[in-house]
């Protein structure tokens, strides 16, 4: 609906406007692409970084206390 309006506007040649509305058409077509292909890789590093990641903690050995100082 958008796209008709637009194409409506102004004084352009019935060939303007079709070249418009293709060149409008092909505009979206990337950015799909492009949004897809991003969004597969943040995912990706999503689940590699979520996969990857482990808890600290302090290790010691069974049986040890922590001295503490008063």
């Amino acid at each position: 609906d958008d796209l008709s309006q637009l194409a409506c506007m102004g004084n352009d040649s019935p060939e303007d406007r079709q070249a418009k509305r293709r060149r409008y058409v092909e505009l979206q077509e990337v950015l799909n692409k492009v949004f897809h292909e991003d969004k597969e890789e943040y995912d990706r590093c999503a689940i590699s970084s979520s996969s990857s990641s482990t808890s600290i903690g302090i290790a010691r050995p069974n049986n040890s206390k922590i001295a503490m100082k008063n």
